[in-house]
């Protein structure tokens, strides 16, 4: 047997047997541009500013991604004593959109995505349907109607496919299974560990009533093993994806795109690479334009523009580069008298900013933690509309198949499903956070 094996700090040895077809696949698809260009994506973005392990990319995520989803796929082979029938080009499929599901992400990951960077599953998408791309060659030779096949499993329109997506996309997949570890072990945080081995050896695959189609279940006995892991969830969005400074950084990088948007609009003086222009300026990329924009490119002019003519961009930079972020003030609506009393206040804040000089539309953001980017988990209740993609099932010794917060023993679940926390924080420079702060409390 050919083996090539690849050193993970998350999974320790990932093996690729260079007899199969899915594995050879793989490595092919890994040379590829869009691909490699993962490497020069951080996966979490600015987080690397508060927790300074977090260097890690989309890239080794990706291949975490893809070593669960084929873990997942061999389980139910051992388990099914033979029964699982899984046809050669679905296995491809499955493969490659666990590896290719990232593809599309812009610069710093999730941080631009909806100011700039657009949906970057549908920028997936598009890439792998590119007849320019080298993943989409890759995919045509080894099958031609791969890159449509696995177009159709990330988009989700063929139900037919719909447990294979699930197993990328879904309230427990191989895409948060592996961040949630990944995240964890760099970020240097406990919050996001738990037994996914136990996880992915108890899932089965069964028609399930609420659409009669083919969805991933969990046996009864891994309720406890995945009770662990939405709890790991929940602890890594309040204390790593939404930590209050990373949302301040996000929020000055968001602000420095604005400002350099604005700067080339009207055609006031900047040097900058003509793809990032037309990056911030929200212009649509082409694929080759897309391979272009990384991290590496944006923070090569972060740093350039730091001694730019213009002295709001300059110094909004060389917060950034320099780790001088705008601070936060936490508020909650129920503590104001009004949404006006707010308003007002806000409106305070302005006018203070302003009088010192500096312009509030880049020196004051807000920032609303409700994203669902790292939603925690909230079932749809509804037993007849549950499906893999909006709730965990756990099929029970009846054969019976559940939500797993409504089964008894797992009250403690409500904890997370009951309500979707929501918290607000004002952002504005260090030297007038107590300013800030004053004007929230008397609003």
């Amino acid at each position: 047997m050919a083996i090539k094996v690849i050193r993970d700090p998350v999974h320790n040895h990932i093996f690729f047997d260079l007899n199969r077809q899915p594995d050879k696949l793989i490595l092919a698809l890994l040379d590829t541009p869009e691909v490699q260009r993962l490497r020069r994506i951080r996966q979490l973005g600015v987080s690397h500013l508060v927790y300074p392990g977090a260097e890690h990319t989309r890239f080794s995520h990706s291949l975490g991604v893809w070593h669960l989803a084929r873990q997942a796929i061999e389980f139910l082979r051992r388990n099914r004593d033979g029964e699982f029938k899984l046809s050669d080009e679905n296995e491809l499929a499955v493969n490659a959109a666990a590896l290719l599901h990232d593809i599309g992400h812009g610069p710093f990951s999730h941080v631009l995505e909806v100011d700039f960077g657009g949906d970057h599953e549908a920028r997936t998408r598009d890439l792998i349907g590119d007849t320019s791309t080298g993943v989409h060659q890759v995919l045509k030779a080894f099958y031609t109607d791969l890159p449509e096949l696995v177009q159709r499993l990330l988009e989700g329109r063929d139900p037919e496919l719909s447990w294979l997506r699930a197993m990328i996309t879904s309230q427990l997949d191989a895409d948060r299974m592996d961040y949630l570890l990944r995240d964890s072990h760099f970020c240097g945080v406990g919050y996001g560990r738990y037994d996914h081995q136990y996880v992915l050896h108890t899932m089965r695959v069964l028609p399930v009533p609420s659409s009669g189609f083919l969805q991933p279940v969990w046996l009864e006995k891994a309720c406890r093993v995945i009770e662990e892991y939405l709890f790991a969830r929940h602890y890594m969005l309040w204390n790593v994806y939404y930590h209050r400074t990373t949302k301040g950084y996000e929020q000055l990088l968001i602000t420095i795109c604005k400002r350099a948007a604005y700067l080339l609009k009207n055609r006031m003086n900047l040097n900058v690479d003509p793809t990032l222009g037309k990056f911030v300026k929200e212009e649509l990329l082409t694929s080759d334009e897309h391979q272009r924009v990384d991290d590496h490119l944006i923070m090569t002019h972060v740093v350039e523009w730091q001694h730019n003519s213009d002295t709001i961009l300059s110094d909004l930079c060389r917060r950034f580069a320099l780790r001088r972020g705008f601070k936060p003030i936490e508020y909650k609506e129920e503590n104001v008298s009004s949404v006006f009393g707010v308003n007002s206040a806000i409106e305070g804040i302005r006018n203070e900013l302003k009088n010192a000089g500096l312009d509030p539309d880049y020196y004051l953001c807000e920032a609303v933690l409700k994203s669902k980017t790292y939603d925690s988990y909230h079932p749809e209740k509804e037993s007849s509309e549950q499906t893999a993609i909006n709730a965990i099932l756990i099929q029970q010794s009846d054969d019976k198949v559940r939500e797993i917060s409504s089964l008894p023993g797992m009250e403690r679940l409500k904890a997370v499903t009951d309500k979707r926390e929501r918290r607000r924080y004002i952002y504005v420079p260090d030297e007038y956070r107590e300013i800030a702060r004053k004007k929230l409390q008397t609003a």
